[in-house]
């Protein structure tokens, strides 16, 4: 490599035994034109739907393209991120499994998508598709996929499941047409809407708790826009989840979790 190129004071470079090329032997005029147009070709067919040639992630690339995928790629990012802020303490284990063909044949894509939400709800750098699973594998994140038969309730579905030091938690959704839902939070049949904010919270599966979160919040001036409930069985312990328009402060949240009856309160933002 020279300082100038092409160099014009080397002796070495002006012997008539020796042949010289640039540092990169393909940093010619003729080559970096062909390889522009070899580049607006590839592009050229990726959006025309064409087959990917010459990426190295190619087969990520032509999962995400698929517009029957793309919502259950939106609604894995979003399982990712409920995540990324529910889990306490040191992650052990992150799996996500799929049930049904379709997602079972775009697992890999799935994990990135996923990967993608928990990173991005951690980190501040920029995280896709491509270095969600490389962050992972260098923060020693044990991350597994599996794929299962079809589920005898949906279609497809997929499932996050992870444990930490602390806790083992899962969450399961699927997607209605267009429209994502989660349908399984700890083993709770629910179905929720993943966006906006979420306030999650146990309690005791009794008259007159979801009453006193409601006057807390009325105080707070934060409106509920949907709620739903889950339980295993009557009186004992239930998982109640709110759609609210607006988050819920720190001090309100401990005022919920004051409550008699009520535990585990979390606020996540998706």
């Amino acid at each position: 490599m020279y300082e100038q190129e092409p160099p014009t004071e080397s002796l070495l470079v002006k012997h008539p035994k020796v042949v010289v090329t640039p540092h990169l032997g393909a940093s010619t005029e003729d080559a970096q034109e062909k390889v522009a147009l070899e580049i607006a070709h590839q592009v050229s067919d990726v959006l025309k739907g064409k087959d990917i040639v010459g990426s190295v992630n190619a087969d990520i690339f032509r999962q995400t393209m698929s517009t029957e995928l793309q919502p259950f790629l939106l609604l894995a990012e979003k399982m990712g991120k409920l995540t990324a802020q529910l889990m306490q303490g040191k992650m052990y284990s992150l799996k996500l499994q799929t049930n049904g063909t379709m997602l079972s044949e775009s697992g890999n894509a799935l994990t990135a998508a996923m990967l993608k939400g928990f990173m991005e709800a951690m980190l501040a750098e920029p995280v896709n598709y491509l270095n969600a699973p490389l962050i992972a594998k260098e923060r020693g994140l044990n991350v597994q996929l599996s794929r299962e038969e079809d589920h005898e309730i949906y279609n497809q579905l997929l499932t996050v499941s992870y444990e930490t030091d602390k806790e083992k938690r899962s969450f399961a959704g699927t997607v209605f047409g267009k429209n994502m839902r989660i349908v399984k939070v700890d083993g709770f049949y629910f179905e929720i809407k993943p966006e906006g904010h979420l306030l999650i919270y146990y309690n005791d599966d009794k008259p007159g708790m979801l009453a006193a979160v409601g006057a807390i919040l009325a105080g707070a001036n934060i409106n509920i826009a949907g709620v739903s409930l889950g339980r295993f069985e009557q009186g004992k312990q239930a998982l109640t989840i709110m759609n609210i328009d607006s988050p819920v402060p720190p001090e309100v949240i401990k005022q919920i979790g004051g409550i008699d009856g009520v535990s585990g309160v979390k606020m996540v933002s998706l």
